[in-house]
């Protein structure tokens, strides 16, 4: 059978990289969160769209940048499926939120205004797709 290379800390917070020779060589790497298949599409949004959300509403810019292998999930949890809510990626969750939140805010802050601007670009290829 296959043997993985790669382990993640209990604590999601560091990334193993284990040599497949077998030497017991490993290196490791820390990050804030590192998320694996066992996240649902909600614990993503909760740990990585929320706290985001969260700061653009005290003045902050926000960016989510997925990076990976082809096939490593990034279209996955960036939309997920459209036809389950459920199932739904950072981008529907992020815009229905955020126009909740305008609205909501709005309500106690009438006088208040809001401007969105949004980018969405995939780099494939060192060549930059405005989508």
């Amino acid at each position: 059978g296959e043997t993985s290379c790669v382990r993640i800390a209990p604590s999601h917070d560091q990334l193993v990289l284990i040599n497949p020779t077998g030497n017991a060589e490993e290196h490791s790497f820390a990050f804030d969160l590192v998320i694996d298949d066992s996240f649902t599409q909600e614990q993503v949004w909760q740990n990585v769209g929320v706290p985001i959300l969260e700061k653009a509403f005290c003045g902050y810019n926000g960016t989510i940048f997925a990076y990976g292998q082809t096939g490593s999930g990034k279209t996955w949890s960036m939309q997920g499926a459209q036809d389950n809510e459920d199932l739904q990626g950072i981008i529907p969750r992020m815009n229905r939120n955020l126009f909740d939140r305008i609205s909501i805010e709005k309500l106690s802050r009438p006088t208040v205004q809001f401007l969105v601007t949004v980018s969405y670009f995939e780099i494939y290829n060192e060549v930059i797709f405005d989508l």
